[in-house]
């Protein structure tokens, strides 16, 4: 009896719980329509509410992180017109699905920042040739696999059993092409979300030669808010990171916003 007593009282904790989520929800989601409607009357009145709708939509982030809420956390930021935050919200909500409406809104607030990094020409022409490990979502890599796997045995299987290896010979050769180029694609990106964090610089910030404010700076000038970066080192309070033009600096690590991280 005491056992299901408590086990009651736990149920009901967690209702109450997910019950004040959903009130949040609905009240951030409430703000956020106040702001869009008070957008073209009254501007301060219209940023004072999308700033209490990103308030609560990041008090929901913080217990029960997902796409969903990153992306309307994402969308106020882009009508306050803060776009380094919504590149980061956006970024956010796609480590957790990333789906063609993300991207779309990720590439609109990219858009909207004041100066776009230039990609080397090798840079490009090296993700144009392997377009489908840059422009093709993980998750979709990630679920080819099993298919192309499963054609590969089909093909050998009917083989073995009514013989005539010529076209489908060539026709497996085909598809073991592909699954070995699509496994090595998502092991590649697998061992980079393990062990390369990636982030946003919310603010400007200095980028430095070395992991301390007395090392040169390493550009003419500060790295622009907004910029997306990769981490590969991280050294007393310090981050070094790889700027979408593939140079290096250091920044202090406060300056990073990791994705995967509670919101800032």
């Amino acid at each position: 009896m005491k056992r299901v007593l408590i086990l009651l009282m736990a149920a009901l904790a967690v209702s109450g719980f997910a019950s004040n989520a959903e009130e949040r929800i609905a009240e951030a989601e409430k703000f956020f329509r106040e702001g869009l409607d008070l957008m073209k009357t009254d501007a301060s009145a219209s940023a004072a509410a999308f700033e209490k709708s990103e308030a609560l939509y990041r008090a929901s982030a913080a217990e029960f992180p997902n796409a969903a809420v990153y992306l309307c956390l994402g969308n106020t930021a882009f009508l306050r017109h803060d776009f380094p935050k919504a590149v980061y919200y956006y970024r956010q909500s796609q480590s957790f699905r990333d789906n063609a409406s993300v991207r779309t809104a990720l590439n609109a607030a990219r858009l909207r920042l004041n100066e776009e990094i230039e990609v080397p020409i090798q840079v490009k022409i090296f993700e144009t040739v392997f377009f489908p490990h840059y422009r093709i979502p993980f998750s979709v890599r990630a679920a080819v696999l099993p298919l192309l796997l499963f054609g590969l045995s089909l093909i050998a299987a009917s083989a073995l059993i009514h013989g005539g290896w010529g076209r489908k010979k060539a026709a497996a050769v085909v598809v073991a092409f592909l699954l070995a180029a699509d496994f090595l694609s998502v092991t590649v990106t697998a061992a980079e979300k393990t062990f390369r964090r990636e982030g946003v610089i919310l603010t400007e910030t200095e980028g430095r030669s070395g992991n301390h404010l007395a090392y040169d700076a390493a550009y003419l000038r500060p790295i622009p808010a907004g910029s997306e970066v990769r981490v590969i080192d991280e050294r007393f309070g310090w981050l070094q990171i790889v700027l979408r033009d593939r140079s290096r600096c250091w920044v202090p690590k406060e300056a990073v916003s990791l994705i995967g991280d509670s919101p800032q």
